[in-house]
């Protein structure tokens, strides 16, 4: 028997409810062993799907990211307030300026400057990590998606993808 042609395709499931068909057909010449062909494809279509793959996790970490900076933020503007309160609130003591209530208030206070300060420093340099993050999986995402529309499926060399546990070729 002389095998002309050979295919395969493979249904991926990509959870809630969706599913993403990949397959190729490939002419097979005198020469060539058509089961070779099919092995080949297999793998071909296995490329494909690891890079749209490793893209949408990228999206995803990119999504995740971008809401923790946005958290990040808004904690260091609320212990900015708070810092700058209490500042005020110190140096108003300290003039003889502050009413007996401004002085309970501060004396009642469950954290002191230094450890808002400290907190707010930390909260910068998870902020700085986070925005380091961000720009690689950007840069990441920016190289997948010019090797995606140029047709190169095979993953760059520093990006790993992690499979899941159903996950098994």
């Amino acid at each position: 028997m002389k095998v002309k042609e050979v295919q395969y395709q493979r249904l991926f499931t990509l959870g809630s409810y969706n599913n993403e068909r990949i397959g190729f057909v490939a002419e097979v010449n005198g020469e060539e062993d058509a089961g070779k062909v099919l092995g080949e494809l297999f793998f071909k279509v296995l490329d494909v799907e690891d890079c749209l793959e490793a893209y949408r996790r990228l999206l995803e970490d990119q999504n995740r990211i971008r809401y923790e900076v946005g958290s990040v933020r808004q904690r260091i503007a609320r212990l900015d307030e708070r810092i700058a309160e209490m500042s005020e609130l110190i140096e108003k003591i300290e003039k003889g300026e502050a009413d007996d209530d401004a002085k309970l208030r501060f004396a009642c206070e469950t954290r002191s400057l230094k450890s808002l300060r400290g907190e707010r420093e930390a909260k910068a340099k998870e902020l700085k990590e986070l925005i380091r993050q961000r720009d690689k999986i950007e840069e990441q995402l920016k190289v997948l998606r010019r090797n995606i529309k140029n047709g190169t499926f095979k993953l760059p060399k520093d990006l790993k993808l992690t499979k899941t546990d159903f996950e098994f070729y």
